[in-house]
């Protein structure tokens, strides 16, 4: 029979084990939850940045006939056009600011009619901070959107008759400044297909 200190040492090193190995679980929880919360942040981050502009079709490939569930905002925009005078002007429009409806607008406004909307991509530099060591997974991490953006629009091919002179010029001018008001950008790319 044992004594009851015998007993006591022997309860007492159960119960340090017990708990020891519930610290380990819960350590491996807590780490996993880290993990899985940064890549979450990552996947929000990298698809709202990206994906918001990449098509002039509503999100998720829904049928433009079918009832949508979609919230746009409206709102005041101004759209920059060439006067007869070969002027650069506004017009302030109430619309849907989604970028294929801007450049409807726009090619409305500068008489450029057979040129097409192909994509647009507003491309923002991501900076992901690490709180610790890189190397271990339960490392505290954080995304943050950089300060710098660049704007890439691609045309149909159409365009290219357009881009000659002084009025070329503008329009480029005209339509990169429609965009900036939208979106704010430092950097304006046009690709023409």
């Amino acid at each position: 029979m044992r004594t009851s200190k015998e007993q006591a040492a022997l309860i007492h090193e159960k119960v340090s084990q017990h708990n020891s190995t519930k610290k380990k679980r819960m350590k491996y929880i807590y780490s996993l939850s880290t993990l899985a919360a940064c890549l979450g942040i990552v996947f929000v981050v990298v698809f709202t940045t990206t994906d918001l502009f990449n098509s002039p079709e509503p999100p998720y490939g829904q049928n433009r006939n079918e009832q949508q569930h979609m919230a746009y905002v409206y709102d005041y925009l101004n759209i920059f056009f060439i006067t007869e005078q070969g002027s650069i002007s506004y017009e302030s429009v109430m619309m849907r600011f989604l970028p294929h409806d801007i450049f409807a607008k726009w090619v409305e406004l500068n008489n450029v009619n057979d040129v097409s909307f192909v994509n647009s991509l507003l491309d923002r530099d991501i900076e992901v901070i690490y709180h610790g060591d890189p190397a271990a997974p339960e490392t505290a991490v954080s995304v943050q959107l950089g300060d710098y953006a660049v704007f890439r629009l691609t045309l149909s091919h159409e365009f290219t008759a357009y881009m000659d002179g002084e009025r070329g010029r503008r329009l480029i001018e005209s339509l990169e400044k429609t965009f900036y008001y939208y979106l704010g950008f430092d950097e304006f790319d046009l690709i023409i297909e």
